[in-house]
């Protein structure tokens, strides 16, 4: 009884601060579904366009959104323990996100052109509405950098409910003022500036709203010092790594090698993500709370717990991912057809679905054993394995791409791999240094 009263302690606390932060991204999702609903009828260059530009900027935001992380395994040691010390984090990590948010505001402005064009081999019209969008969307990078430090403040603290309800109503607004701009305001390749505009307006909004809901913390940030800048800017090192690895070297590399096959398949590829991107948003959620619970167990001393977080949250996760993903498959030909009226992406879109949501079932495993690997405090070890096995991985898929005509397939079943081999190192590596706590 013992064992079980523990395993639904920790299904509660994990359902208790995720499911808020799991409702506002199902959500944002469904709102997102109707944005890509809204490219997808623009034009087939517009569809590549974003997706290449969004894919950029969300991994671009995981790299820098790990200083917010940062801020959240050292933060959630001491908020119980030492006030002021809490509120000297949270102003220096406020410091430092805005510092990284205008210095890449501006590179994006300037620089990004030149990504799409040699990156991405874009060029012509697609490299002309690409970079329309981008210039526009490029302020987002700084919104959101404010964005993390406040909303992850809330997270530490455990008060999701307010993140919820501040992105349902940003979501509603984004929805609203880009049908505005895309049919009302900006004509045919245009309308991807609506797009964007649509966007920028509803996260300035939820930055708006966040300053209104935490003003008496700002007000007291008045006399408190924002000392650990260099902290956790060192504490992130390694975090800022292997976003690296993940999203800018190994996800990035896997764009590029599927934009090169046609924009059929890359714009077809490209659908797909926006539906299994509705049943894998829960993932991130869930791996917040892993980080916060798992440093209070480790604080307390909570062997037990240790143990079975993982395990507990890789159920709960894989077991919402494939429901939702059966559903997609039984009604892909519906989902596909909201998503773009393209008759070419329509048709090999259905082919791809499948696939595409076994293979990024196994991203799950990952994601939460490296999670709670680093909650533990070994982000180095968690890095330098993954810098070995990502390399490793686009070194063999390089040279069989110089042998053989690859497709996506191939290169899909290699991301498979490159996570399962992930998983595997650091569920054993987790297992090993929870032994060694106990001792």
């Amino acid at each position: 009884m013992g064992a079980i009263s523990k395993q639904k302690d920790i299904v509660s606390n994990l359902n208790s601060f995720s499911l808020p932060l799991i409702f506002n991204a199902v959500f944002n999702t469904i709102i997102s579904s109707f944005m890509a609903a809204i490219v997808g009828r623009i034009s087939i260059q517009a569809i590549a366009s974003t997706q290449v530009v969004d894919s950029f900027i969300y991994a671009l935001l995981g790299i820098l959104g790990v200083f917010s992380l940062s801020f959240n395994i050292n933060s959630s040691k001491i908020r119980l323990k030492d006030e002021n010390l809490f509120r000297n984090y949270f102003k220096s990590i406020l410091e430092v996100n805005f510092l990284i948010g205008l210095i890449f505001l501006f590179v994006f402005i300037f620089f990004f052109k030149y990504i799409l064009k040699i990156l991405y081999g874009f060029d012509g019209q697609v490299l002309y509405i690409g970079s329309l969008y981008s210039s526009v969307l490029s302020f987002s990078i700084l919104f959101q950098m404010l964005i993390f430090a406040m909303s992850n403040l809330m997270k530490v603290r455990k008060k999701t409910k307010p993140i919820m309800m501040v992105g349902i109503i940003s979501s509603i607004l984004q929805l609203l003022t880009t049908y505005i701009f895309v049919y009302f305001v900006f004509e045919s390749e245009y309308k991807i500036i609506g797009v964007a505009l649509g966007f920028v307006i509803s996260l300035f909004t939820q930055l708006s709203s966040y300053i209104y809901i935490l003003r008496d913390d700002f007000k007291k940030l008045k006399n408190i010092k924002s000392s650990n800048k260099l902290l956790l800017l060192k504490k992130s090192i390694p975090l800022v790594m292997q976003e690296i690895l993940e999203g800018a070297i190994f996800s990035v590399c896997i764009t590029a090698l599927i934009s090169r096959l046609s924009i059929i398949e890359f714009s077809s590829y490209s659908v797909c993500l926006k539906v299994t991107s509705i049943s894998f948003m829960m993932v991130y959620m869930y791996c917040n709370g892993i980080i916060i619970i798992i440093g209070e167990c480790i604080s307390k001393k909570d062997m037990e717990s240790l143990r079975l977080i993982p395990k507990i949250s890789l159920k709960l996760i894989l077991g919402i991912y494939f429901i939702t993903g059966i559903i997609f498959a039984l009604l892909k030909d519906y989902i596909i057809r909201f998503f773009t009226d393209q008759a070419d992406i329509i048709t090999r879109g259905l082919e791809l679905l499948l696939f595409i949501i076994i293979i990024n079932s196994f991203q799950i495993f990952f994601e939460v054993s490296k999670y709670s690997l680093q909650a533990l405090g070994f982000e180095h070890r968690v890095l330098k394995i993954t810098g070995v096995v990502n390399f490793s991985i686009i070194a063999i898929l390089l040279i069989v791409n110089l042998v053989y005509e690859i497709n996506i397939y191939i290169i899909l079943s290699f991301l498979a791999s490159n996570y399962f081999v992930l998983y595997i190192l650091f569920n054993q590596n987790y297992k090993k240094e929870v032994s060694k706590l106990e001792v």
